[in-house]
């Protein structure tokens, strides 16, 4: 069997990695299945609900003044409140 199908025994990728779970306070785009990519609402990270093994599996989010309850593979992490953000640079000339 090991000759059949070359690669069929080696390590799959899928959810091998994992990935910070959500915190209050993140901004994610809220995925819509109704709606085109460009207009998936911006929201934010109301409260977070971590299943037994303490990974986060569903969030209620606000976006739009609504509050949603979303599993987190509906939700697109934008920026996570422990990422720093940089003001940008501002250069103007006056001429």
């Amino acid at each position: 069997m090991a000759q059949g199908v070359p690669g069929i025994s080696a390590n799959r990728q899928k959810w091998q990695r994992s990935h910070a779970n959500l915190k209050p306070g993140d901004i994610d785009l809220v995925v819509d299945e109704q709606l085109p990519r460009c207009q998936w609402p911006v929201g934010w990270v109301q409260h977070v609900f971590p299943s037994d093994d303490g990974l986060v599996r569903k969030i209620t989010v606000v976006a739009r003044g609504n509050t949603y309850d979303r599993p987190v593979h509906k939700v697109v992490p934008l920026l996570s409140t422990g990422d720093p953000v940089k003001e940008p640079k501002a250069t103007f000339n006056d001429d």
